[in-house]
């Protein structure tokens, strides 16, 4: 096989990638078979292969041509010499990089296709469709070739996950989740490899320079205007309305529709099907590329002025919206408007997740549902049920019912539903360790939980918390720093987003971090009204706990103090008794440490009955496992 690869730095010089290809052929010839399959043709392929001369002492010199004649009798003198080399034996060809080939290589290659129908050689020309935008010679190729009869062209897309799965581990050795990798990379074995390589070395995703710079060579061929609007379009996220874009870049809907199908052309973005006034980036790598290149000023800026403009575009009536508006409204640090439509957006779409709340009427919910499920018999419905029943108890202090429950859940899981019950079956676990005080027990499994599923980084922020737990302080310190880098970029607003703030809050504290808390409290601020709910896999009680914990962590103990007051009643009104008796032993501690008249008295008080109540169900007290550590 002969290979030549086009150079795309540019500065190779005409025909790179066959010189290649022809040099290796020389060097594996023996000097009578070489001499023989170049015959009369030597003197013109020497002209741009010069070392035939150090092989062949003798050749003699090219007659000289005008440009164009020079130009044919080399293609020919190549015909020639492959088809008489493919006599000896089949011989397969192999041009990559094609798209950055030079216009005489392309001709070259036209030239050929016509030529060496009949000979024994198969020539294999590559080239992606994802850098660059292609050039009018690479254009005017791929036209032409198809026209050949002994011409094929294959389209190539993505890798299944099973072959990603193959391709991924002959890559790297480090643990990938190849549904996450699949899922953000579309399959492409460049991007795919790129980020197994980071991942194997830090261990988070990310987009990797290499792919920074495909893609920036891609957009580098799109006008200022259209750059500009896909950075304010990747603000707003994959998905975007053209009506927001619209208003967002000050133009008219008509200019973003000429911009886009620049963007179109190129690639880069795409319609999105039954969604009429729509696009989508069309991958999800070009989005965090260009949002990724954004600082973070401007990015919460452009948060900023994207609340006002959809605002004015969804009027009095947002409606579905509120949860796009609260996220932006966050990203832009504006508390007032993210409370407002946080406020709304709960009242609205989390109210299902709201009424997890109210225990007893939830509980009444997952028996009705546990009815249904067992007259259906529907393993999925079972599990789902079981897993529900499973998070309750946990929340409430049945422990002993949780442990039967939790296991049971994964029984059914494992058949059902295995992806998605095996990550829930071990964050519950979790939990009911870290209540028994044997965190230890499960390191393990969630170290992996948190490699095997990094497109879920609410899996990082319960490792970091659980490192913090057992007195991993330098594991728990570079995970918090990591997930909070950027503004906690690292954590997407999804409904995972506050179990994960959670964990971290909780994290912040016990390393005593006051740059993180300061951070995350105003993150979680405008939260404190919630219960912390990740049906499923957890629920953690009030938000305002971690709210207090936070407080005492940057020294406003007075905050912290009305924090606290607002968890203990949120708590015992929901009837979440760990939670409960967590708080009251955060509460007790901080008041110790405020030591003002009668701090000490109610803290002691708290304290007593955090005791009662961890004695009562069975729990181990946050203290004592600190202090085994």
């Amino acid at each position: 096989m002969l290979l030549g690869r086009c150079w795309e730095a540019g500065g190779a010089p005409a025909y790179w990638p066959w010189l290649q290809a022809l040099r290796g052929y020389v060097r594996a010839s023996d000097t009578a078979s070489l001499r023989a399959d170049l015959g009369g043709g030597a003197a013109d392929i020497a002209h741009v292969l010069p070392e035939l001369r150090e092989r062949l002492p003798g050749i003699e010199a090219s007659v000289p041509v005008e440009p164009e004649g020079a130009r044919f009798r080399l293609f020919d003198a190549t015909a020639q010499f492959l088809r008489k080399a493919s006599e000896r034996r089949p011989m397969v060809l192999v041009l990559d990089d094609l798209h950055a080939a030079d216009a005489p290589s392309l001709l070259l290659l036209q030239f050929l296709a016509r030529e060496l129908g009949a000979s024994r050689i198969l020539i294999v020309a590559a080239c992606r469709d994802v850098d660059p935008v292609p050039a009018p010679a690479l254009t005017g190729t791929l036209a032409q070739l198809p026209r050949e009869p002994v011409t094929r062209r294959l389209e190539l897309g993505g890798l299944s996950e099973p072959e990603l799965a193959e391709y991924v581990a002959r890559e790297t050795t480090a643990p990938v989740a190849v549904p996450a990798l699949h899922e953000q990379t579309g399959g492409n074995p460049l991007f795919a490899g790129e980020i197994a390589r980071l991942l194997s070395v830090d261990g988070g995703f990310g987009v990797p320079q290499s792919v920074r710079d495909v893609i920036a060579r891609r957009l580098t061929h799109l006008s200022d205007a259209c750059k500009r609007a896909l950075v304010l379009a990747s603000v707003m996220g994959r998905e975007f309305s053209l009506d927001a874009l619209a208003r967002l870049d000050g133009v008219s809907e008509d200019a973003v529709l000429d911009l886009l199908d620049e963007a179109i052309a190129a690639r880069v973005v795409s319609d999105v099907p039954a969604a009429p006034g729509r696009a989508r980036f069309a991958h999800v790598l070009i989005r965090d590329t260009l949002y990724e290149g954004l600082s973070a000023a401007r990015r919460m800026r452009l948060h900023r002025r994207t609340v006002d403009e959809l605002e004015a575009l969804y009027g009095d009536e947002p409606g579905p919206h509120l949860a796009e508006l609260a996220h932006h409204a966050i990203a832009a640090r504006d508390r007032e408007r993210a409370v407002r439509y946080a406020t709304l957006a709960a009242d609205r779409a989390l109210g299902p997740l709201l009424l997890l709340a109210r225990v007893a009427e939830a509980e009444a919910g997952i028996a009705e549902g546990a009815r249904l499920a067992e007259q259906l018999r529907q393993p999925a419905h079972l599990w789902d049920v079981r897993g529900g029943e499973a998070m309750l108890a946990i929340a409430v202090g049945r422990l002993d019912d949780a442990e039967r429950l939790v296991e049971d859940a994964r029984a059914l899981g494992e058949r059902a539903q295995p992806d998605m019950a095996m990550p829930l079956y071990h964050a519950q676990r979790c939990t009911l360790s870290d209540f028994r005080g044997r965190l230890e027990e499960v390191e393990a499994e969630i170290c992996a939980l948190a490699a095997d599923r990094p497109a879920r980084p609410v899996f990082r922020c319960l490792l970091a918390h659980l490192h913090a737990r057992i007195g991993r302080r330098s594991e728990a310190a570079r995970a918090l720093a990591e997930l909070t880098a950027r503004d906690c970029a690292a954590l997407p607003f999804d409904q995972e987003w506050l179990l994960g703030m959670s964990y971290l809050a909780e994290t912040a504290g016990l390393l005593g971090d006051a740059e993180a808390a300061e951070q995350l409290s105003g993150r979680l601020e405008p939260w404190a009204q919630l219960n912390v709910v990740d049906q499923c896999e957890a629920m953690r009680g009030a938000a305002s706990r971690y709210l207090g914990i936070l407080a005492t962590t940057t020294g406003g103990l007075d905050d912290a103090a009305s924090h606290f007051e607002h968890a203990l009643e949120l708590n015992a009104r929901m009837g979440a008794r760990p939670w409960l008796a967590r708080t009251r032993e955060d509460y007790a501690r901080m008041l110790g440490a405020r030591g003002r008249a009668g701090d000490r008295e109610r803290a002691r008080e708290r304290g007593e009955r955090a005791t009662a109540t961890y004695r009562e169900l069975g729990m181990a007290s946050g203290a004592a496992l600190a202090a085994a550590h």
